[in-house]
């Protein structure tokens, strides 16, 4: 499906799951959901951005950047030039959108609410016919013009399982004794010994004979003898960390594998790392081209800056044929 020629459909492209039901637990999956999208974001920083743009429109934009995929940026009389959430409308010679609506209703309704989308090098093609308040600029992450939400809910559903998994097996690893007693004065001398135990007697007397005896079982226990070989909490913790630094390498976050192998050839570092820029070269270019558009209309420098790129060493060519062995 191709975005921009399709967009009446993205509701029900997003709104698509199988199964249907949704069996993480709510807590847990909007807590990895926000800690996801908080991690998504130390990937790219907007340099040079205008000064008038408060703390508040630069949150706007990230969010719509990273999640709905898309913004625009126009000029307004009364807040000048602004990023605001927009509906794309139309399609050119390519099928892709050639001019947004803008819908917010804090706007003046003498502003403008429909613009054409600028690109580059067109106020140099349309000389004096040029007219910069008909125009806007379309930015984009990705070329389909789609965000990173579908990813950060990918995985923020397979943590917040494997969260419920990891709080499940600790309960179960807990030993609790189960005692079993063959008399009511015998449930009733137990009920009573454990509330002793509870409340921190630290000395507790009690009547030898109704303790068990060769000939008659008073008590009965319940024996757990798997209990160790039961306890997985650090087996969740490591799929844990797995599940980030799979994360990690889908939105650019270069990083090492967590179970690091014992003998590790530079080619093989080096796929991780490849693995870890494939997408974010895609959306650094695709961003940079964006404003680009963005600078050219409005005479501003903002520039995209890739915040993990000082961790890449693809340029380091291994000494011996197959690679270079990490001890």
């Amino acid at each position: 499906m191709y975005y921009p020629l399709n967009y009446d459909k993205i509701n029900l492209y997003q709104g698509t799951f199988t199964p249907s039901e949704q069996y993480s637990d709510s807590l847990a999956f909007d807590f990895w959901c926000r800690a996801l999208f908080q991690r998504a974001l130390s990937v790219f920083d907007f340099k040079n951005l205008p000064k008038d743009f408060s703390r508040q429109e630069i949150a706007l934009l990230y969010y719509l950047v990273y999640v709905n995929g898309f913004c625009g940026a126009f000029t307004t009389e009364d807040y000048g030039t602004i990023i605001n959430p927009i509906s794309p409308k139309g399609y050119n010679v390519f099928f892709a959108a050639d001019s947004f609506l803008v819908n917010n209703p804090k706007l003046d309704q003498y502003d403008k609410k429909e613009f054409k989308i600028y690109q580059l090098g067109l106020k140099e093609k349309l000389g004096d016919e040029f007219d910069a308040s008909e125009y806007g600029v379309f930015i984009t992450m990705s070329p389909d013009c789609i965000g990173i939400g579908d990813i950060i809910i990918y995985y923020a559903e397979k943590l917040a399982n494997m969260s419920a998994g990891l709080d499940m097996n600790i309960e179960n690893s807990k030993f609790a004794y189960v005692l079993g007693a063959n008399s009511k004065s015998g449930k009733t001398f137990l009920k009573k010994l454990i509330d002793k135990i509870h409340a921190g007697v630290s000395a507790i007397i009690f009547d030898s004979m109704i303790t068990p005896r060769e000939d008659f079982q008073t008590f009965e226990f319940f024996n757990r003898d798997n209990l160790k070989s039961s306890y997985m909490v650090t087996e969740f913790n490591q799929d844990i960390q797995t599940l980030i630094n799979q994360f990690d390498a889908e939105i650019g976050i270069v990083n090492v594998p967590y179970e690091k192998k014992e003998r590790m050839t530079s080619f093989e570092a080096q796929s991780k790392q490849s693995d870890g820029i494939a997408r974010a070269c895609l959306w650094k270019d695709n961003l940079q081209a964006s404003w680009d558009e963005y600078n050219e209309l409005y005479n501003e420098n903002v520039e995209v800056v890739y915040n993990y790129e000082y961790m890449i060493n693809l340029d380091e060519e291994p000494d011996q044929e197959g690679g270079d062995i990490d001890e």
